[in-house]
């Protein structure tokens, strides 16, 4: 079965959500017809080689592609001994507006900005996706960078799952940008990731946000792979 029911999104948005991470061997009557038999409202569909007619059928059928999801990967060599940058901590407090701020920044390219259905959800997305950041159900290390006065100007959180870590959500105050302190949130992950024992590290951002994609390539990290990321309302589509 192709087809993968969305327990955390249906419940969140209101809508009946699947997810089809696709497979050369798919047809789309196939794929259609799964969705249809779980009832279907929206489906996410995850597609690492796409040709011309295939994008074709699902744009013909209403799908939208409104993403393209590049998986970056970095392999550490355990040699190098790293150090906790200054001005970065660990963060233990409550979220605030700055910390509000700085997450909606971190989703500005995200499809669920851009999907019109979805898109009066994205504050109260990212909201929540920041408070189970902070409360450790979605990351297991919040770290923060001060500037001079003691003001947070730059977030990253993180996970650890099957040996792997995973940056999920990181930003920098726009008026801080240019100044190296995405870089020393990284160095924050890395040197938290050390300390654990992992050597893999992981981030996922979207091929259009460009500062995003040039800041993990100059800082070592290669593309694992990119795949294109239709919504497809069933039902009623955009």
């Amino acid at each position: 079965m192709p087809v993968r029911f969305l327990d955390w999104d249906t419940n969140f948005f209101g809508y009946r959500i699947c997810s089809v991470h696709w497979e050369p061997s798919y047809s789309l009557d196939y794929v259609s017809q799964s969705l249809i038999d779980k009832q279907t409202d929206l489906a996410y569909i995850f597609i690492e080689n796409l040709n011309d007619e295939l994008h074709n059928a699902l744009h013909t059928s209403g799908a939208h592609l409104l993403d393209e999801k590049v998986t970056f990967h970095l392999q550490f060599s355990g040699l190098e001994k790293l150090i906790m940058p200054e001005g970065i901590s660990e963060y233990f407090g409550p979220s605030t507006t700055i910390l509000i701020d700085l997450a909606i920044l971190a989703g500005h390219e995200s499809r669920f900005r851009k999907d019109p259905k979805l898109s009066s959800f994205f504050y109260s997305l990212y909201n929540s996706w920041l408070n189970s950041s902070l409360d450790r159900s979605f990351a297991d290390c919040v770290f923060v960078s001060y500037d001079p006065s003691g003001v947070i100007n730059g977030f990253v959180s993180c996970q650890i799952k099957n040996q792997i870590g995973n940056i999920s959500l990181i930003a920098v105050a726009p008026n801080y940008h240019g100044i190296g302190i995405g870089k020393k949130l990284l160095n924050a992950v890395h040197f938290y990731y050390q300390n654990k024992g992992i050597l893999i590290s992981t981030v996922v951002t979207q091929k259009s946000n460009q500062n995003a994609y040039l800041f993990y390539h100059n800082n070592g990290y290669t593309v694992q792979k990119v795949e294109k990321v239709y919504h497809w309302w069933l039902k009623n589509s955009i």
